[in-house]
């Protein structure tokens, strides 16, 4: 202050700024650095000056998220969230979420494991806070999705007798990743069993004329996360290709 005093300025990041009031004038910087020089001079021309350099911080920070959703896996997931701000990150917050992604019970932390007992499809609601308060809008990751349960397969096979070639269907489902393949090989009754190594879901049975076929399919599908399924048997198939022999007893 000086009784003589005639006018002030100020040098805001390389701009002068004349102020038409020396007192409780408000000054408009940007965020990140400033470099503020605010000059005064009195009657006498005497200058006189005083200098400040100093940050602001309107910006969120930034929240990354790794991996950021998977595709179909057997396998627990872990994640971790990263956050960065110029002037340093607070706490970072999440949840697990099967549904909609808001601030309610968010948990602190930066790390953790999407689980599952079945079949699941899940997201990570996040977002971080800075040291100054500035709060980042909530994200959701990109699915996660984790498929335990192996594919189911049947048959359409009988137990009866047939008297011609037959195609047996096999059937697989998978409610989670989808089923990839069906293997499946065919063994006669009498003989070891065989390993399913043939893809297909149409199994064709056949027996050569003038023989009698007993034989037994055995089969299973793996899913798109990987699971296999445990190798089963159809029932017996039979297949009747003999010709009927007749006795006829002369009187």
């Amino acid at each position: 202050t000086d009784v003589n005093m005639d006018k002030c300025w100020y040098l805001l990041n390389g701009v002068i700024t004349t102020l038409t009031n020396c007192q409780n004038t408000t000054i408009v910087a940007q965020n990140g650095s400033n470099n503020l020089t605010v000059y005064a001079n009195d009657t006498g021309k005497n200058i006189g000056s005083s200098q400040v350099i100093f940050n602001i911080d309107m910006g969120a920070p930034l929240t990354t998220i790794n991996p950021n959703g998977t595709n179909w896996t057997d396998n627990n997931i872990p994640f971790t969230l990263s956050c960065t701000d110029a002037n340093g990150c607070r706490n970072t917050e999440y949840k697990i979420i099967s549904g909609e992604c808001n601030a309610s019970n968010l948990i602190n932390g930066t790390s953790d494991n999407i689980t599952c007992n079945d079949v699941c499809q899940k997201k990570v609601c996040y977002r971080s806070i800075d040291i100054l308060g500035n709060v980042e809008s909530l994200k959701s990751s990109l699915l996660f999705k984790i498929d335990k349960q192996p594919p189911v397969t049947t048959d359409n096979s009988d137990s009866l007798w047939h008297n011609s070639d037959l195609l047996i269907t096999l059937s697989a489902i998978d409610n989670g990743s989808g089923v990839f393949d069906t293997k499946y090989c065919v063994y006669n009754s009498l003989d070891s069993q065989c390993i399913p190594i043939t893809s297909g879901l149409g199994v064709n049975i056949s027996c050569t004329l003038g023989n009698e076929c007993i034989k037994i399919i055995r089969y299973y599908s793996t899913d798109n996360a990987g699971n296999i399924e445990n190798i089963k048997e159809s029932n017996v198939v039979r297949i009747n290709k003999t010709a009927p022999s007749i006795l006829i007893n002369s009187p």
